[in-house]
């Protein structure tokens, strides 16, 4: 995935956090009002923190993490 849609990733990334601005200027203030306001950010750690205890989702998810950030480190 990062080494086919690392932009993708990052984009979406500072869409969903309300940061879409530092990247693509004042055009993206509205979206990132609305963004902030929907508060995705705060929901995706509730729903890490709900996983938590689930070992084989934290495994998928960190096996994901762990290659999107070896293909960055190359």
């Amino acid at each position: 995935v990062a080494r086919d849609r690392l932009f993708q990733l990052h984009a979406s990334t500072m869409a969903a956090s309300g940061r879409l601005t530092e990247f693509a200027g004042p055009r993206a203030l509205a979206a990132d009002r609305e963004m902030r306001t929907l508060g995705l950010p705060r929901a995706a750690e509730r729903k890490l923190a709900a996983l938590a205890d689930d070992a084989v989702a934290m495994r998928i998810l960190r096996a994901y993490a762990d290659g999107v950030n070896a293909w960055i480190d190359t």
